[in-house]
């Protein structure tokens, strides 16, 4: 994972293929701000901990390139 300044969301994400990235900057800027929340705030989320490991070799696996 890594940061990705705000000035540069836009020629990322034109280059990645979005024709106008403009209502997902507006979307990921909300919820950075804290205006927009899922529904239920932090209650009504559900979060699991799962180990990069597993879900690497999990992935591995299901392309029949796992050792296990």
């Amino acid at each position: 994972m890594e940061a990705i300044p705000r000035d540069t969301w836009q020629a990322l994400f034109e280059s990645q293929g979005m024709k106008n990235p403009t209502p997902r900057i507006g979307m990921l800027d909300g919820f950075n701000e804290g205006w927009i929340d899922f529904e239920g705030g932090e209650a009504g989320s559900q979060k699991g901990k799962v180990a990069l490991e597993t879900v690497l070799r999990k992935l591995l696996e299901r392309e029949g390139g796992g050792e296990g």
